[in-house]
């Protein structure tokens, strides 16, 4: 996954690294930090009364998953990265349109959801418990 070398964070020190918000990121966000976030950030997926799945960092899986459908999928398959964040990118991938995209990506984001079983039954059973 390739990104401009260009892209500059705003609001925030160029060096500074790794970023905590999200409201810092430009719309295309660098492997390393996505990669950073998928194996440090363990906040717990939420739902509401209404029973709307929610997280605290959409916004960033958002821009990832903009920048790059199918690298940020495949990242999402990295050893070390936390099941909740493979639950989240399994979410995104699954709830946004594929309209618009190659044939290319959109079998590597049909690859990617097939080779994540343990994911959605994860993801499956914490929405249980939530629930309960």
């Amino acid at each position: 996954m390739m990104f401009p070398a260009d892209m500059k964070a705003i609001g925030s020190q160029e060096n500074q690294w790794p970023r905590s918000g999200v409201d810092f990121y430009t719309p295309e966000v660098h492997t390393a930090e996505i990669l950073h976030h998928f194996r440090m950030h363990a906040a717990p997926l939420e739902l509401s009364k209404a029973g709307a799945v929610a997280w605290d960092d959409v916004d960033f899986h958002r821009a990832a998953y903009r920048a790059d459908p199918a690298g940020y999928a495949l990242l999402a398959l990295v050893p070390g990265v936390q099941e909740r964040q493979r639950a989240r990118v399994l979410l995104q991938v699954l709830a946004t349109s594929r309209a618009g995209l190659g044939e290319e990506v959109r079998g590597t984001l049909d690859k990617t959801t097939r080779t994540a079983p343990s994911t959605a039954a994860t993801t499956s059973f914490q929405m249980k418990n939530i629930a309960c």
